[in-house]
């Protein structure tokens, strides 16, 4: 055997050992259980050529199946419904668990704020506190959003709301949190910082209590634009959220019905 001989025999033991391993992790990967390949023994042979590498199989991807996002897979093992792999995170597609955010009435009145906003041209942006996003979430959830959603912000706190509404009108003195003046204050500053028709503002207790002594499920909520309006809510309950719900049903309730009574 020659001095190049050894290199051979590492180079094809090598190549083989690399292959066994693609293979072994494209089975992990389709959720089968993993087989160690046994040890494969090589004849030293210089002039043999290295075996070429196995490519691991690629599943087709049904054509009712949705597109998984860049950088994800699909992986079905254990999840009925599938689940998006994203970086090495596994994130579950809980398909239907959405109504459990979007009721019904949240869905019908985000349905129908967008039917009048978008057949009168009007825009809407949103100042919500004790809400926490959810009513700008049901405004984004009807498609074509685009054509009436301007923006919103989550003024949960007194530096939040420095920071994204102050300015735009005059804080009247001694205005606190969790009243009629400042959602009123919140919408009609959104409406001017944003230049949307309207402007919905919300603030409140979602419990437990604030340090105004305000009740769990005590808020306000308030439209600004071409009309006006506000309305005080008092759920009598202290589980927040649901206090959350009722904050952002009652705010695009009071949109619409603002709304349909303008001419």
């Amino acid at each position: 055997m020659s001095v190049s001989e050894p290199a051979a025999v590492v180079v094809v033991v090598t190549a083989v050992v690399v292959g066994a391993a693609v293979v072994v992790a494209a089975m992990v990967d389709a959720g089968a259980d993993p087989v160690v390949p046994a040890p494969v023994v090589v004849a030293a042979d210089p002039a043999a050529e290295p075996p070429e590498l196995e490519q691991p199989a690629i599943a087709a991807t049904a054509a009712s199946e949705p597109a998984a996002p860049r950088n994800c897979r699909r992986e079905r093992a254990g999840c009925r419904e599938g689940s998006w792999v994203f970086m090495g995170c596994t994130v579950p597609r809980l398909v239907g668990h959405a109504d459990a955010v979007f009721t019904p009435q949240l869905i019908e009145l985000s349905q129908r704020a967008a039917e009048l906003l978008t057949a009168r041209g009007d825009t809407v942006s949103v100042a919500e506190g004790s809400a926490g996003g959810l009513i700008s979430a049901c405004l984004l959830s009807v498609a074509g959003a685009s054509a009436y959603y301007v923006g919103g912000a989550v003024v949960y706190t007194r530096q939040a709301s420095q920071a994204f509404v102050s300015g735009a009108v005059d804080a009247p003195h001694g205005m606190r949190g969790a009243t009629e003046e400042f959602a009123r204050y919140l919408a009609r500053s959104v409406a001017l910082r944003l230049g949307t028709t309207w402007g919905i503002g919300e603030a409140g207790a979602a419990g437990p209590a604030n340090p105004y002594g305000d009740p769990a499920g005590h808020g306000w909520v308030a439209i600004a634009g071409t009309n006006e309006d506000a309305r005080r809510l008092l759920t009598g309950v202290g589980v927040r959220s649901e206090n959350m719900l009722a904050f952002a049903t009652a705010a695009l309730l009071l949109l619409v019905e603002t709304v349909e009574r303008t001419g």
